[in-house]
């Protein structure tokens, strides 16, 4: 049996530990499969990766925070690929100075619908009478040093902040001018003093949000079992296109989580039931 899997990222890295899991337990004959994983890129990780600017600060390209205590297995596996980890207590806020009508940031618990008690009162009867949609200049801001002192080129006189910033791909807006809005903005929240940034890293990542619509479900059945015509298994974050399954982790969990308790199902699709002879991620 041969097994092809396009994509080095976390789902095609979960599907060859999975593959391997199973051979280990004398589930699989490793002599009956062959696997081989294609990768466009010099390094593994996909949108889980991190590069490092001319300044030698480190950026995560996705954000990947991994939060695994409800994933017992998909810590397993990676204590089982990286000996070494930065295990921290989440410390999640949101912003919501612009409630109470005052310089600086007013930080309440994360997520903000579950922080409504901590609204001003009138600002609580507001959000039962009318919810407002907001655009900022950044929707996300990360404490990179939070994370690890290392990112930075020197710990003890340094510290980041990573904005991400989304947008249509129509969006006639350049990445300069992005850069310069959420400069602003983290200027205009006192998060930053425009004087003392010693460097500033931007690229933009052409796939970001698989944005979810009321019509997905059916379409990605149909899409699936067109596909799977041809033994061909279309997973992880784009793959299968469901935003809410699709972080680093669900995207790993995907062959961690369903087949745990049933070897036999590591080729079972969502939607046929059918064994292929060759399957590709």
């Amino acid at each position: 049996m041969r097994i092809v899997c396009i994509g080095a990222a976390p789902t095609g890295l979960g599907a060859a530990y999975r593959l391997n899991e199973l051979i280990q337990e004398k589930n699989i004959n490793a002599s009956d499969v062959e696997m081989v994983i294609f990768e466009k890129e010099s390094y593994a990780g996909g949108l889980s990766c991190t590069v490092e600017d001319e300044q030698g600060f480190l950026w995560d390209m996705g954000g990947h925070i991994t939060f695994n205590h409800n994933f017992p297995y998909y810590e397993k596996a990676v204590k089982w690929a990286v000996d070494e980890w930065n295990s921290l207590q989440r410390n999640c806020m949101v912003d919501m100075n612009y409630l109470y009508d005052k310089a600086g940031i007013h930080l309440v618990p994360y997520p903000a619908q579950f922080a409504v008690p901590l609204f001003p009162e009138d600002v609580k009867q507001s959000c039962l009478r009318d919810l407002k949609e907001r655009y900022d200049r950044y929707g996300e801001v990360s404490q990179s040093r939070q994370h690890q002192p290392s990112v930075t080129p020197d710990g003890n006189k340094y510290w980041s902040l990573m904005c991400e910033c989304a947008r249509p791909i129509d969006d006639p807006i350049t990445e300069e001018e992005v850069v310069k809005q959420a400069i602003d903005g983290l200027v205009i929240k006192s998060m930053i003093q425009r004087d003392k940034i010693v460097s500033v890293y931007s690229t933009t990542l052409e796939y970001g949000y698989p944005i979810p619509t009321p019509a997905r479900d059916p379409e990605l059945a149909r899409a699936h079992r067109e596909l799977e015509k041809h033994s061909i298994y279309s997973r992880g974050r784009f793959g299968g296109w469901k935003y809410e399954v699709s972080n680093q982790v669900g995207c790993s969990q995907q062959f961690f989580t369903n087949f745990r308790t049933a070897p036999q199902l590591f080729f079972k699709s969502s939607v046929t039931e059918h064994k292929p002879r060759n399957i590709a991620h």
